[in-house]
């Protein structure tokens, strides 16, 4: 019989007859074929008689269990067919034996009523189980089906309108599906991985508390198979999860794109948005986005971690992921350094060794000999072969590739070829990599060469179209490297990928050209190596390749204008600086005479000259990359540029003239963003750019003329944002994509905008003649993105396109949008009607939009009043509401039972929150802040879920008592609240607050008193846990509450100190307490107390350390004697002077999140600062003397650290030494909750490890 991919459950009546569900199932089907996936389609009448409750056919039967995927359309009326249910118990029982993947589809039905069987379900088996009473096992087997099937992540067509675009996004995941799978049939074939994956599947399935968040880390060296271990687990695993992702090769990633961006893509991956759309800010991820992340049960794998901050800025640290993820999700890491494993507690670590030998040889015999044995003759020969690989599966397979494709595979070659290990050491992989190079042709040398030196990560078309034009046959090369093992082509992004071990040969292989004159390799892409060729004009004809990045070498560089000259050969040159772009650290003090006319690739960011070298002839050029230069014109002449694809030349200010680029047919891009002095786009310089996709001309200020006609049938993007002269717009004919707008000084929009019917993005910026749109406007059918903001004349809600999902009307004098005008809108997702003085009301239906997520109203100071919510809202998270009349909210504002942040910022008129605010179950953020007739909240406030309050800057006089019972509430923002007089009981989860400014407030309750009592263990301390306490300029403050200010930073500190005990190797701990207040003296509790900002202090040589938990330190800062403190940090560096004279540094940043205080102004009196950082100290235990410095500072980017500033007025300063034995004495524990401390990791000074009584460092006073 016929396989399928997908098997087709349905219910024909509902989703493929002829009535008004627009013959989903048909229209799914044509899809799936389509993209040439063989999908099932049994309609009713072929394979069914309603009503027969037989079993189905052995073909159907057969169908499933041989279909790949099996998708399932659950509709009102499927539990009315007994074989739809039959079907169903069939494709449960694949999934739970076979692994098979199941993809439910909701068509226009609750996923709760599948579930419980509800809602019309009800009444199928009601029916089911009054005909069918003797067969009641199975319709017990049907009910069991619905809940399983339900539980699975998949679509509903509930939240899209448009059954279009929701097929389209069923056939990229049943895509990405089928992609996983066939990945992992290719598993098979890797030898020895079935034990592998098996044993890992056991970790993951029996690790530790199953159904929390586990992370399993997976190491060895490289080589080994680590990835590909972890890619097969991943493909047999990753059908289980509602969402999943694997990051590949973080280390190298991170390093060229950053961890934020990295970030970005894991968590769009995982929520399946685009990039685009997400607000995750930096470093802290949103509430909203954190919420969404832990009812998500996810399987990631992240690649190549080299660090554990890398995974704590990616997911979050091992003792939060439990709250970041949902039950039962899998973190999987791999790593060639086990401590990274220890550093990230990873629940479980497997090590990947070396294949068994039989293992090695049949892989040798796959790559080599297609998986047929060798000949007899070969067999001695395989042998020696894979113990010269070292049995590590890279060097197997490269080996055997080169073996495989010897031009003359005789028994004497092979001899000849492996004689050449004989001196290597069997483990020496990089000699057995060499091989395979040296089996290389001159062009594939150089293919190779350059991938591994310039072009690892970028995509396969960018470097053919270079390397093509270098003469080298680039997609045959390609296809050859890949042949022999030596790289790889990601098959989601097509991005040229080698192993770190491949590639470092290559390296090799470059240095070894000439070990002591780099101007005669071939290639520099080391910084410093490149500085040094260049500025010494050492250059060579041997080069063919320089990248200098400049941001990595220190000095600046004042190049000869002969620096290229010798440089005959030289196809790429790239000059940029990766950290700031507009900084220009190369320059040509005396011109430059000569560019080689074999430059292929030529980008030099902050180009310094005027104008190219004017012997230069760009016809070879295939791009020309040089933002930010001087220059003032492109070439004197038109000049034939055949190869040219892409030019950019945004942000070169001094650009008077466009290239005249008629001589360029193959040009596909053209950037000049921000070329200031560009007045004119000549009719003739755009002519026969037959292949032209993007031209951006963005906020090109001074340029007045356009063409009349852009007739470009291939363009699809267009930017003129910015270009404010622009009188007049051209007409459009093609097929655009994308069009940006702003600030041209046009009153219309030319009708021919209405022709663009692929037109999904639409920008109008600060056009304040625009008054309205074409007529025809809402007949752009595609156009889903529409922003026209600050445009100041334009008064009347538009005609729009139905499609439209991100709506942007921010700052028009829009007077009021209609009823009719929202019904239009069903796919709206997002509408910001911001900073719009005229809008006095909304429409009442704005809430009944299904999609509608995020509704931003800033500064509409008319609006008074926001409409009543009638009925549940299910989709709206985030409603900002700052600066806008409202006196209060609706009464039925706990309808917004999504409701994620509620922003009332500035809220003059707003009196008070209705006690129903409590109703909002989902709400995390509240924002209060500038309401100056808001003085007390509701006490119904303790019912919320709240994890950040900002009551800043308001009149509040009180803070409901019932605040201690946010349990989930980590940061409170009440500064400059200057009526507020006191202060209650804060909840125990509470880590910052911000009482700066709090003129009135007299008393301050101590909040963790309660801790004393034994409950201290209750709250968790992870090692990422930053708590801060401001009580700046609150000078009102009373003995009282001065002594509990004190009490709660001791007790903070003792909570932290003995609640995170972090495993072994575990570095850069970065827990920390830290207290301000005003004060003049250091508290008692600092047993050391020095006047001035610095102190010696001796240590004694009698020391065993194991209940020592570390210094707090203090300091009082005289009045009016902090420093300009934009961007300024208050520093305390400790160094301790071992026995052997070394120094071990460590610098404490009060209130390290947050990079200088900005806003406090001068002390209007002595404050005291206290603070105290959880560091591991075992390292230095010999230490004999400890001194401690005071001062601002400023962080030095280029240096990584801080650099002393000023030491201002430290009056006096103080250290306590904080051991275990603290705890007990503020009864955090007893003998009854004594944890052992852990034996000393490292000596002690006098070398004694064990000891009959426990003793304590002792430290006499002393050196200044």
């Amino acid at each position: 019989m016929r396989n399928f991919d997908v098997f087709l459950n349905f219910r024909g009546e509902d989703t493929a007859s002829n009535n008004n569900h627009f013959h989903f199932t048909t229209h799914l089907y044509t899809a799936l074929d389509q993209k040439k996936i063989k999908p099932s389609l049994y309609i009713d009448h072929q394979k069914r008689f309603e009503g027969i409750i037989d079993d189905v056919s052995a073909t159907v039967i057969d169908a499933i269990r041989n279909a790949k995927v099996s998708i399932i359309i659950f509709s009102k009326n499927y539990a009315s067919s007994s074989w739809c249910l039959n079907e169903l118990v069939h494709i449960m029982k694949c999934h739970k034996e076979l692994n098979q993947i199941v993809l439910p589809i909701f068509y226009e039905v609750d996923p709760s009523h599948i579930r419980k069987q509800g809602g019309d379900f009800t009444e199928a088996f009601r029916k089911y189980e009054q005909e069918f009473n003797d067969r009641l096992d199975m319709v017990a087997k049907w009910r069991t089906a619905l809940t399983m099937a339900a539980n699975l992540s998949g679509w509903s067509s509930q939240g899209t309108r448009h059954e279009a675009k929701l097929i389209k996004q069923i056939v990229e995941d049943v895509i990405s599906k089928l992609g996983r799978l066939s990945s992992s049939n290719g598993f098979k074939w890797l030898i020895g991985i079935e034990k592998h994956i098996e044993e890992i599947m056991l970790l993951l399935n029996d690790t530790k508390g199953s159904s929390n968040v586990s992370i399993l880390g997976i190491w060895g060296i490289g080589g080994i198979g680590k990835t590909t271990l972890a890619d097969a687990v991943f493909n047999r695993f990753f059908h289980q999860f509602e969402s999943y992702y694997f990051l590949k090769n973080v280390r190298e990633a991170s390093q060229r794109y950053g961890l934020e961006k990295l970030r970005r893509v894991l968590i769009s991956k995982l929520l399946r948005e685009e990039e685009e759309s997400l607000d995750l800010g930096a470093p802290s991820l949103p509430d909203y986005i954190i919420d969404r992340l832990r009812s998500t049960k996810v399987l990631i794998v992240l690649d190549d971690l080299s660090n554990s901050k890398q995974l704590e800025y990616l997911i979050g640290d091992h003792c939060s992921e439990n709250d970041r993820f949902g039950s039962g999700s899998r973190i999987i890491v791999t790593t060639r350094d086990a401590k990274v494993l220890r550093a990230i507690e990873a629940n479980e670590t497997y090590e990947l060794k070396h294949l068994e030998d039989e293992e090695a040889l049949r892989l040798f015999n796959l790559v080599t000999f297609r998986g047929n044995g060798p000949p007899k003759d070969y067999i001695e020969l395989s042998k020696k072969a894979v113990r010269y690989a070292g049995n590590i599966p890279l060097a197997i397979k490269v080996l055997g590739s080169h073996l495989r494709t010897l031009r003359s595979p005789t028994k004497r070659e092979w001899e000849m070829t492996l004689n050449q290990f004989k001196e290597v050491p069997l483990d020496d992989i990089q000699h057995v990599l060499r091989t395979s190079f040296d089996g290389l042709d001159r062009i594939e040398q150089d293919i190779f060469l350059d991938i591994a030196c310039f072009f690892k990560g970028k995509c396969r078309d960018f470097v053919e179209d270079i390397l093509n034009k270098c003469g080298f046959y680039a997609s045959i090369g390609i296809d050859n490297l890949i042949d022999r093992c030596l790289i790889t082509v990601d098959c989601f992004n097509e991005e040229l990928c080698m192993h770190d071990l491949v590639q470092e040969m290559g390296w090799r292989i470059v240095r070894q050209q000439s070990q002591d004159q780099l101007g005669k390799r071939s290639r520099l892409w080391i910084p410093q190596d490149s500085y040094n060729v260049l500025k010494s004009n050492e250059g060579t004809a041997n080069i063919q390749g320089i990248f200098l990045d400049s941001s990595k070498v220190y000095e600046e560089a004042d190049l000869a204008p002969t620096v290229f000259k010798e440089m005959s050969d030289l196809r790429l040159l790239k000059i940029f600086n990766s950290y700031d772009i507009k900084k220009r650290k190369v320059h040509l003090p005396h011109g430059l005479e000569y560019f080689p006319h074999s430059l292929r690739y030529l980008k030099w960011d902050k180009y310094p000259l005027q104008s190219l070298p004017s012997t230069f002839k760009l016809q070879n050029l295939v791009e020309l990359d040089m933002p930010y230069s001087k220059l003032k014109q492109l070439c004197n002449d038109v000049q034939y540029l055949g190869n040219l694809k892409s030019i950019d030349l945004s942000c070169s200010e001094q650009l008077t003239q466009f290239p005249d680029l008629s001589g360029a047919p193959n040009l596909e891009r053209i950037n000049l963003e921000s070329c200031t002095s560009l007045i004119e786009v000549p009719s003739q310089s755009l002519r026969n750019l037959n292949k032209l996709t993007d031209l951006n001309l963005s906020y090109c200020e001074n340029l007045c003329s356009l063409p009349d006609t852009i007739d470009a049938k291939t363009l699809r993007t267009l930017n003129l944002e910015g270009c404010c002269k622009i009188k007049s717009f051209p007409e459009i004919i093609g097929n655009l994509v994308s069009l940006g707008l702003g600030s041209l000084e046009v009153n219309e929009l030319p009708s021919s905008i209405c022709y663009l019917k692929n037109l999904s993005s639409l920008i109008i910026k600060d056009c304040n003649h625009l008054r309205n749109l074409p007529t025809s406007f809402h007949e752009l059918e595609s156009l889903e993105y529409f922003e026209l903001r600050h445009c100041s004349f334009f008064d009347k809600f538009p005609n729009l396109p139905r499609n439209i999902k991100i709506l942007d009307f921010c700052g028009t004098m829009i007077e009021d949008v209609p009823a009719s005008s929202i019904n239009c809108l069903p796919d709206l997702q997002s509408i910001n009607l911001s900073d719009n003085k005229r809008l006095e009301y909304l429409p009442a239906n704005i809430f009944q939009l299904k999609c509608l997520s995020n509704l931003y109203l800033c500064n509409c100071s008319s609006l008074k009043n926001i409409p009543e919510i009638m009925w549940p809202v299910e989709s709206l998270t985030e409603l900002y509401l700052r600066g806008t009349g409202i006196e209060k909210l609706p009464s039925s504002i706990g309808n917004l039972i999504s409701l994620v942040t509620l922003d009332l910022d500035s809220c003059d008129n707003l009196k008070s929150i209705p006690d129903n605010i409590f109703q909002l179950c989902s709400l995390n953020q509240l924002i209060l802040t500038n309401c100056p007739k808001l003085e007390s909240l509701p006490h119904s406030i303790s019912s919320l879920s709240l994890t950040s309050l900002d009551l800043s800057e308001s009149n509040i006089i009180e803070i409901p008592s019932s605040i201690k019972q946010l349990s989930t509430l980590d940061s409170l923002h009440i500064k400059n609240c200057q009526n507020l007089q006191y202060l209650p009981e804060l909840p125990l989860a509470l880590e910052f607050l911000d009482a700066r400014g709090c003129t009135s407030l007299e008393m301050v309750s101590n909040s963790l008193m309660k801790l004393t009592g034994g409950h201290w263990s209750d709250y968790h301390i992870s090692d990422q846990t930053t708590e801060c306490l401001l009580f700046l300029e609150c000078l009102k403050l009373d003995q009282n509450a001065h002594e509990n200010i004190v009490a709660e930073f001791q007790l903070r500190v003792l909570r932290m100190a003995i609640g995170f005990e972090p495993q072994e190797e575990v570095e850069d701990w970065d827990s920390a307490v830290n207290m301000c207040c005003p004060g003049s003296e250091i508290p008692n509790w600092f047993n050391y107390q020095f006047e001035g900002p610095s102190f010696s202090m001796r240590l004694s040589l009698e020391c065993d350390t194991s209940d020592f938990v570390g210094f707090v330190v203090c300091a009082v800062v005289a009045e009016d004697s902090y420093p300009d403190i934009k961007n300024m940090d208050f520093l305390c560096e400790l160094r301790l002077k071992t026995s052997d004279d070394e120094n071990q540094k460590f610098l404490w940043n009060f209130n390290e999140f947050e990079s200088g205080f900005e806003a406090v102004p001068s002390f209007s009196s002595d404050h005291l600062f206290m603070w105290y950082q959880h560091k591991d100290y075992n390292h230095c235990l010999n230490a004999m003397e400890a001194s401690f410095d005071f001062y601002f500072g400023k962080f030095d980017y280029w240096e990584q650290d801080h650099v002393m500033s000023c030491k201002g007025n430290v009056k006096r300063c103080g250290v306590h030494l904080l051991y275990r034995q603290d705890a007990e004495k503020f009864g955090f524990i007893n003998h009854q909750h004594v944890v052992e401390p852990k034996p000393s990791r490292c000596r002690t000074i006098d070398s004694v490890t064990e000891a009959t009584n426990p003793k304590r460092t002792k430290f006499s006073k002393t050196i200044d």
